[in-house]
């Protein structure tokens, strides 16, 4: 069964607003008292005098006709039918109460098919409505609007030839109303006439140039026809007209996307501004097209000059923070996050919704990895503490004083964090390592790691808690806990290795050696957590060759450089310098892969294998490692 959405809200305000501009003359006073107030949208006024005037004379048809019509204005339906069907008994040969009868009736089955009523009632509702609406043609068939709705009633009922016969009836009156049109293209659609769709669709568009929903509709069908160059100038059309619609530039970027014809896309969108050029957002469109392209310089001159014909738009200033920092030129591209985020405090973007401070998370790692730990440290915290509420700043903010060395204030900063978000068990987690590999406090650290789990159940607090358990010398709890976090997550290599150390150590064997960093209470060495295999990931992301090759040579080097890195510090004891080095590959490898998947792709890499992101795309922050 079609819902109201199928039907463009449009046609049944302008049907609805004709009939109750209708007024007869045979209208009393206080009737047209209430139209008026119906035409200047004083709904309660309308009917609020049409009430108190019905109750004067409960017999004025009339009256209840237009009561009605304010009823069916401020969509109180249930009303409206009840008054117009009293207005029909009074004066069963008005033409205007039986259509408006219709039209409330016809809302109403609307109403039931979306709240999911059963089939038969709405069937009735409709089989109602059409009743009402031929009686008001039988009246006057000259009702071009009575005919339009009932029109939309034959299609609701699926008899696709009474729906464009009436239409057609109505085209004879109104051989130019673009909404007709529309309507007889849907009905031609749903009928699988997609030709004759096209050509209602293409007379609307002539009718109203610019109609937005009807030059969709016809490149949707052109283009599945294989017409791409007839689908791409019906949306450029449309733009001309309609230069700010986001669905168009979005339909006109899927149009040639899907074939990667990147080049034609910037050239419609080329043609888009020479025909609107003080138009900011084709800018951005055309600067994203080239941006995917791979034209940097292209992609700079369109948000540059995006920026110059609409400085209030966020996303060019996050776009080139994005190109600058890739070219190592962070302060520019702090610049201008701190820009963006102006711009969307100032339109009450929330931060953990915010495109400026995603990108400001992944500056800032790319900035700790490459040796510029204080000022990364200095640029969360200022906006950790701007922000105030968002939890997500506060977790980096930890994870980069753990990873400098200040066990503190990354003890505080991720306190901070679980305050705010008491249910995340990655924050939960991440504070209880740091009381319990850094700052000796294993009591309260095994506090939150309870909390993680508790929370949701976070598959490494399992790992960090068996080997707290171990610790202690308390290995029947070690293995209960492991067994409880093997249940959930049994290939967990994290968990897996503590429960088999805790099973040596039962057994009597010697595991000091397990402690080597930091010394029994507080160390634990760094568990290697590598990249997936190449046959996951392709199976995952759907790669094939080149592609493929590329992203599993991406992932052997980073396998290769991380098992080096750790073995240094098998040797070094430097947990520090580990744990340093580990964050660039991280981030050296997201910004390899970014080289070589899409946006969408890398997107859904992170997603899948958090634990090899520098950053995340809504809560941009490091795995622990193993911790």
């Amino acid at each position: 069964m079609r819902t109201r959405k199928s039907i463009p809200a449009a046609l049944f305000a302008v049907t609805t607003l004709a009939l109750v501009s209708c007024a007869t003359p045979h209208s009393g006073v206080e009737a047209e008292k209430v139209r008026m107030l119906t035409r200047a949208e004083r709904l309660d006024d309308a009917i609020s005098a049409g009430r108190s005037a019905a109750k004067n004379d409960p017999q004025d048809a009339q009256l209840k006709i237009a009561l009605g019509e304010a009823y069916l204005a401020a969509n109180r339906i249930d009303d409206a039918v009840d008054v117009l069907t009293d207005a029909t008994q009074l004066a069963p040969k008005d033409p205007v109460a039986q259509a408006d009868l219709g039209v409330a009736r016809y809302q109403k089955a609307l109403d039931m098919i979306d709240s999911s009523a059963q089939a038969t009632v709405v069937g009735g509702l409709f089989n109602d409505a059409a009743s009402s609406l031929e009686k008001s043609l039988a009246l006057d068939a000259k009702n071009a609007d009575a005919r339009f709705c009932l029109a939309l009633v034959r299609f609701q009922q699926f008899r696709f030839d009474d729906a464009r016969a009436e239409l057609e009836k109505v085209l004879v009156q109104r051989p130019n109303d673009a909404l007709v049109l529309f309507k007889l293209g849907e009905v031609a659609a749903a009928d699988d006439r997609m030709a004759d769709a096209a050509n209602a669709y293409r007379r609307a568009v002539t009718a109203l140039p610019g109609y937005e929903e009807a030059s969709q509709r016809l490149a949707e069908i052109l283009a599945a026809s294989g017409d791409a160059a007839g689908a791409g100038k019906a949306l450029e059309d449309a733009l001309r007209v309609n230069p700010n619609s986001e669905p168009l530039y979005n339909q006109l970027w899927e149009l040639y996307a899907r074939d990667k014809r990147w080049d034609d896309l910037v050239a419609a969108y080329d043609r888009v501004a020479s025909a609107q050029p003080g138009n900011a957002k084709v800018q951005w469109y055309r600067g994203s097209a080239l941006a995917t392209k791979g034209d940097e310089k292209g992609t700079l001159e369109s948000f540059e000059k995006c920026i110059v014909l609409d400085p209030t738009l966020p996303m060019p200033y996050v776009e080139l923070a994005r190109i600058e920092a890739k070219n190592g030129k962070l302060d520019a591209a702090i610049t201008h996050l701190r820009r963006a985020r102006e711009i969307e405090r100032s339109s009450d973007v929330s931060s953990d919704e915010s495109p400026a401070i995603d990108s400001l998370s992944r500056l800032a790692i790319q900035m700790f990895g490459g040796g510029r730990q204080d000022e990364a440290i200095a640029l969360v915290k200022e906006f950790a503490e701007r922000e105030g509420d968002n939890p997500f700043l506060w977790s980096n903010l930890g994870l980069f004083y753990r990873d400098s060395g200040h066990y503190e204030e990354s003890f505080a900063a991720y306190q901070k964090a679980a305050e705010l978000a008491p249910n995340d068990g990655q924050i939960l987690n991440d504070a209880g390592v740091v009381l319990d590999y850094h700052l000796d406090r294993p009591k309260e650290a095994v506090e939150y790691y309870n909390r993680a789990i508790a929370a949701s159940d976070h598959d490494e607090t399992y790992g960090n808690l068996v080997r707290r358990y171990v610790v202690w010398k308390d290995f029947d709890k070690a293995l209960e806990v492991g067994e409880k976090g093997l249940a959930l997550y049994p290939d967990n290599e994290f968990i897996k290795r503590w429960v088999d150390v805790a099973k040596q150590a039962k057994a009597g064997v010697n595991v000091d050696d397990m402690f080597a960093i930091g010394g029994s209470s507080g160390g634990g060495g760094p568990a290697l957590r590598g990249a997936p295999k190449i046959e996951d990931v392709a199976k995952e992301l759907k790669l094939e060759g080149d592609k493929k090759d590329k992203v599993g040579a991406i992932l052997d080097g980073y396998n290769k450089d991380l098992l080096d890195a750790y073995q240094q510090e098998q040797g070094n004891r430097n947990w520090q310098e580990f744990q340093t080095k580990t964050a660039t590959l991280r981030q050296s490898l997201e910004t390899k892969l970014g080289e070589v998947l899409t946006e969408d792709e890398l997107k859904a890499y992170l997603a899948k294998w958090p634990t090899t992101r520098s950053g995340g795309t809504r809560r941009p922050r490091q795995s622990t490692d193993g911790h």
